[in-house]
This record gives structure tokens, C-alpha cells and sequence, in this order.
């Protein structure tokens, strides 16, 4: 009984609490098809009507799985946005040696309607106070996709430029829902050589690429360069520049620095993260 009450009281305090972009645990529990523990939240209390971070209530998340289960095969929900046929640009063959093999970047496989919710949330979240290091003079804004409508437009987008092409994907496609956006918003600001560190999922799944979603365009200056060695900054495999909607995925193990922005490219805005 003691137990019964606390689990009680838990999900009373869960029901109205948002995080930052506005998810509740009504949503997250909606938008991944747990209905029980729906049911539980709104039992204690929890508003069904309430919109997440996807501007979505969980009410509208049921009903979505819902029809989802009735389409015929094959059919897209009418929710879901067709993007323009998007193209995969290959940046280090896939049968290379390098640490960077398979590097590429993904255009028009993520839709405009998606760029603009993710500057909504953007928006709203909560800087993060700049680290004594400066961070390459980028500030930072954290978000854990709960609702996993990002996930499922990243992961759109490569299996989607992979099907357009007639190539194997990258990746898996999956990212991790802990996501983070990087602005740029004076100039000098940029980062040295270096590789990323990889993320490990509580299902002991680890991640393998980095993602970088570019939301801003920057017409001179802070581009994603590619190294043929950590220790040799001047050998450059290839050079990204930042375009909305461009999708680049690479190994963590690639080399790679973020060349500085200048005063005529700013802002620069990216979400980035990890992938399987």
C-alpha cells in the first residue's frame, strides 16, 4: 500500500511538470505508444489536451496511432511532410580506411516545415552558461526529444537520401534523443582539431556518428572541415558549408575542427548529437 501511494504521488507531481521544450510525460508517453502509462498519468490528473514540444497533444498522439494502424501499407499519414527528393552527397567513400569512411551530407531530406519547429523550440529553450573554456565561442541550448519527432525526421532523412540514391545509408539513422543546438553568435567563434566522444544508451547500444543538423546559412567562413590527421590541420578530406537543412554525418573518429565565423556569416545555428 505504502509503495502504491508513493508511486501515486509521483505520477500527481510528473502530470503537470514540463521539460525544457515543453514536453510532459503525458506526451512522451503518448507519442511512443504507452497507453497504459497514459491512462496512470491522466488518471492523476495529467492535462490529455495539453501540447508538447511537437505543438502536438496527447490526445492528437493517440489518435495518430490510431489511424496509423489502419493505412494500407506503403501510405503515408497526411501528417507527415513530403520533403523535396533529398540528395547524398558523399564526402569519404564507404571502402575507405579512413576513420572518417562513410562521411557525408544529406540535402533536401529535411523539410522547411521541420526547420521552423525546431527554430520554435530553439526559442524556447534555456541557454547554458558558457563554460570557462568559451566553447569556441558558441553558446548552447539542451533538448531531450522525448516526443521523438526529431529522431523520426533525422532518421527520414537518411534512410530517404539513401532510398533517392540507391546507396546503402550512412548510418543507422537513429539518433539519441539528448540533442543539443550550438550558436555562433559573434565572430572568431569556431573549434580546433579534434574527434567526438560516442554516447551510450541505457539499452547499452553506442552511438557511432555525429550529426549536425545546419539551421542558418553562412555565406563566408564557418565551415565543418573533414582531416586526413588530427595532428595536420592543412590536410583537409572535405570542407561542409552551412546551409538550412543540410544534414552532416561522420564518424566520432573523424578529425574534424569548425572553421571560424565571420561577421558577414552570422549567426550560425546547429543542432547536433549522435547516431547508431
Amino acid at each position: 500500500m505504502a509503495i502504491f501511494m508513493e508511486c501515486s504521488y509521483v505520477l500527481v507531481c510528473l502530470a503537470d511538470t514540463r521539460s525544457h521544450g515543453g514536453s510532459t510525460a503525458a506526451c512522451a508517453a503518448a507519442a511512443r505508444g504507452h497507453t497504459k502509462a497514459l491512462a496512470l498519468l491522466a488518471e492523476a490528473g495529467a492535462d490529455v489536451g495539453a501540447l508538447g514540444s511537437a505543438r502536438l497533444a496527447p490526445v492528437e498522439y493517440v489518435l495518430r496511432h490510431a489511424i496509423a494502424t489502419i493505412l494500407p501499407p506503403g501510405q503515408v499519414p497526411s501528417w507527415q511532410p513530403v520533403p523535396p527528393e533529398p540528395r547524398l552527397v558523399r564526402l569519404v567513400p564507404p571502402s575507405s580506411s579512413h576513420a572518417g569512411a562513410g562521411a557525408c551530407y544529406i540535402d533536401g531530406g529535411v523539410s522547411e516545415s521541420v526547420c521552423v519547429a525546431l527554430d520554435e523550440l530553439y526559442s524556447s529553450l534555456p541557454m547554458a552558461a558558457r563554460a570557462r573554456c568559451s566553447q569556441g565561442l558558441n553558446d548552447r541550448s539542451y533538448y531531450c526529444d522525448a516526443e521523438g519527432w526529431v529522431v523520426n525526421a533525422l532518421r527520414a532523412a537518411v534512410l530517404g537520401a539513401a532510398r533517392a540514391s540507391g546507396e546503402s545509408p550512412p548510418c543507422e539513422g537513429e539518433a539519441m534523443v539528448q540533442m543539443r543546438y550550438l550558436l555562433y553568435a559573434e565572430a572568431g567563434g569556431g573549434l580546433p582539431p579534434h574527434v567526438d566522444l560516442s554516447r551510450t544508451r541505457r539499452d547499452g547500444r553506442t552511438s557511432k556518428c555525429t550529426f549536425i543538423l545546419y539551421l542558418t546559412d553562412c555565406t563566408v567562413g564557418g565551415e565543418t572541415v573533414l582531416l586526413q590527421r588530427l595532428a595536420q590541420p592543412s590536410r583537409v578530406l572535405a570542407a561542409v558549408t552551412p546551409r538550412r537543412g543540410r544534414l552532416l554525418i561522420f564518424p566520432h573518429l573523424c578529425p574534424h575542427l569548425a572553421r571560424e565565423v565571420v561577421a558577414e556569416g552570422l549567426p550560425k545555428l546547429l543542432l547536433r548529437g549522435e547516431m547508431l
